[in-house]
């Protein structure tokens, strides 16, 4: 049967390429997905032993695995830290554009956190009246008694996410 479409979607996702670590020779186990399970602290079940990026659980992103490895370091230096995902900032570089940081209305609503929600066309950054990508919207969600921001979402015209993206594409 052949059809015709205007336009198609295409995602690809992505696989973690351990197969061949011989992980399980040292004693590491991986998911069902092959990827690597770790604490807070980026550390696998063999506590010396650290992973981040790609190949550990979450968004495989790299603001994400930046974020691990820096964590990874500051316990390896002895320092305390640890990894929250709550504002690793993900961009998905379509058609509008869309970015995303911390939590959602349905996140914070769910968590009983009182906030309120503030909107702003992108007319009113100066950085997009700068590439004329003026096309779009800022919501941003603060904590209702200190207006301490929550999470950021972003929709616009191409380029609209580079700088929390990074894509070197745009």
């Amino acid at each position: 049967m052949k059809e015709t479409y205007d336009q198609v979607l295409m995602a690809t996702g992505r696989r973690p390429n351990t197969d061949d670590l011989g992980l399980e020779n040292i004693g590491i186990k991986m998911d069902d997905k092959g990827l690597i399970p770790t604490d807070e602290q980026c550390r696998t079940e063999i506590r010396h032993i650290f992973a981040v990026g790609d190949v550990t659980r979450g968004p495989a992103l790299a603001h994400k695995a930046a974020r691990e490895g820096r964590v990874a370091a500051e316990v390896i230096a002895g320092r305390p830290s640890a990894f929250d995902n709550v504002a690793v900032p993900a961009v998905l570089f379509t058609h509008p554009e869309i970015a995303w940081t911390g939590l959602t209305e349905k996140q914070a609503r769910d968590r009983n956190i009182p906030f309120t929600v503030g909107r702003f066309p992108l007319t009113a950054l100066g950085r997009a009246q700068s590439t004329g990508k003026t096309d779009g919207f800022v919501k941003v969600i603060a904590q209702k008694e200190t207006s301490l921001i929550l999470g950021v979402g972003m929709v616009g015209g191409k380029c609209v996410g580079t700088d929390i993206g990074g894509h070197p594409g745009h």
